[in-house]
């Protein structure tokens, strides 16, 4: 019987810009992974998108996530995990990231905030 696949958990960075997308969305929530090749701050970018494609922040430069997928060809799938709010009144996103075998995420032109 195979194993379901491990999901690991992976603090979002870049969220102070996307706050208005953040309060709609909720744990449990399916967002999508796309690669930002075009980002001038970061080749590898990946941002975190809701089901509307709204912006939610993106997986932390030099992530395993990173690796996994713009190097190593991985897919994945996520979820929201948590949303937090933090001292300054920021709220944090915590994804759940799974990875695939079936390859490419999608891929999006950057956009900024």
């Amino acid at each position: 019987m195979p194993q379901p696949a491990k999901a690991y958990p992976v603090r979002l960075a870049g969220t102070r810009g996307y706050q208005a997308a953040i309060a709609a969305a909720a744990p449990g929530d399916p967002v999508q992974l796309l690669c930002e090749t075009s980002n001038p701050f970061d080749a590898d970018a990946i941002a975190v998108t809701d089901a509307l494609g709204a912006t939610l922040g993106y997986i932390p430069r030099g992530n395993w996530v990173q690796r996994a997928v713009a190097r190593e060809g991985k897919g994945a799938t996520a979820l929201i995990e948590t949303l937090s709010a933090g001292a300054d009144g920021i709220t944090g996103v915590t994804v759940l990231v799974t990875l695939t075998d079936d390859g490419a995420i999608g891929v999006r032109d950057y956009a900024p905030a």
